[in-house]
């Protein structure tokens, strides 16, 4: 028994930043001051700022709503790249940006990797935790193909989700 716990929890901990979070399951909290937060977010830089200022980022096995992520940064909590785009693209869709979810799995490694993505000017820009690039991609591989060579790290396989967490696109390497 206790051989299986702890395979149960080696396997977690290899599989990647948590579990994705579904946003179309989010209830927006009757909190002032994180709508207050959030509406002073009203662009990428504006929110990778916030979030680089406020948040600490470490992996956990749970995947936050937008409200947890900004409750466990106040509690000194962390989340980690799932958080984060999570956080990002809710603050962004309130605002009117069409947004997405990237995640990434690496070539010889056991984790994957969460990315949100935000289109401005027809063009894709995206963030990695708190780090935004303005890139200007015409596609999603595009930013699977830089996030890996800024990182310099291979891809094997993206799946790109929408703000209702529907899968709309999927790449093999």
């Amino acid at each position: 028994m206790k051989k299986i716990i702890l395979l149960i929890t080696i396997l977690i901990f290899l599989s990647g930043c948590g579990i994705i979070y579904n946003l179309n399951n989010f209830n927006i909290p009757d909190d002032i001051y994180f709508i207050n937060v959030i509406d002073n977010l009203d662009t990428p830089e504006k929110i990778c700022q916030y979030m680089e200022d406020n948040f600490n980022c470490q992996f956990n096995f749970f995947a936050f709503s937008p409200y947890q992520m900004w409750l466990a940064n106040i509690k000194n909590k962390a989340g980690d790249c799932n958080d984060y785009s999570c956080f990002a693209v809710f603050c962004a869709d309130w605002h009117g940006y069409e947004t997405y979810q990237i995640n990434i799995t690496f070539e010889n490694e056991n984790y994957t990797h969460f990315l949100a993505v935000y289109v401005e000017n027809g063009k894709y820009n995206y963030s990695s935790n708190w780090f935004y690039f303005p890139i200007q991609a015409n596609n999603f591989k595009e930013i699977v193909e830089h996030h890996c060579w800024k990182n310099n790290r291979k891809w094997i396989f993206y799946g790109v989700y929408n703000y209702r967490m529907e899968i709309i696109e999927k790449g093999k390497y």
